[in-house]
C-alpha cells in the first residue's frame, strides 16, 4: 500500500508542476534539477527511436547497493536546448496541463523497461531540434523515498 501511495504522490506533484509550468510559474525544486548533478543511483535513460510525434525510450538501472524499489510513471516534460543552455519546451497552442492516469512502472535492478510515447497531445510535432526528456523516478526503500529527474537526450532532423 505504501509504494501505490507514494506512487500516486510522485505523479500527482509532477502533474501539479507541468500545470504550474503554462503559467510560467515553475517550483524552484524542477529549476534547480536541470543545473544538477545526475544521481549515483545508476538509473539511466536513453532515446530508442525519436521522430517529430513520439519516441521510444529505454530506462535501465544497472546494479547498485541501493536496497529498494525504482519506479517512474507516465509523466514527462520536453526541454529544448538553447546554445549550451535547456529550457522548457512549451506546450502546443491550447494545451494547458499533462492529463496522467496514475501508472506506476518498476525498473527492476539490472534490468530495464521500454517506454513509448507519443507527444504531439501535448507539444504538437517536434521541429529539428536537441531536445532532451525529463522523467521523475522514486526510490521507495524501508527507511526513505526520494525522487530525482532524470534525462535522455535526442535530436530531431
Amino acid at each position: 500500500m505504501r509504494t501505490i501511495t507514494a506512487a500516486l504522490c510522485l505523479f500527482l506533484c509532477l502533474g501539479a508542476l507541468c500545470a504550474c509550468r503554462q503559467q510560467e510559474q515553475v517550483p524552484q525544486e524542477y529549476l534547480d534539477a536541470l543545473t544538477a548533478e545526475p544521481v549515483a543511483w545508476n538509473v539511466t535513460m536513453t532515446a530508442e527511436t525519436v521522430s517529430p510525434t513520439g519516441g521510444t525510450f529505454v530506462l535501465a538501472q544497472s546494479e547498485t547497493t541501493l536496497a529498494g524499489q525504482f519506479l517512474t510513471g507516465r509523466s514527462y516534460a520536453l526541454e529544448l536546448k538553447n546554445g549550451e543552455k535547456w529550457s522548457i519546451y512549451p506546450y502546443a497552442e491550447g494545451v494547458t496541463e499533462q492529463d496522467y492516469t496514475a501508472e506506476a512502472a518498476m525498473i527492476p535492478m539490472g534490468g530495464s523497461v521500454r517506454w513509448t510515447v507519443d507527444w504531439t497531445n501535448l507539444y504538437g510535432t517536434l521541429p529539428e531540434g536537441t531536445y532532451r526528456l525529463v522523467k521523475p523516478v522514486m526510490l521507495l526503500s524501508e527507511s526513505s523515498e526520494e525522487t530525482h529527474l532524470i534525462y535522455a537526450e535526442f535530436t530531431i532532423r
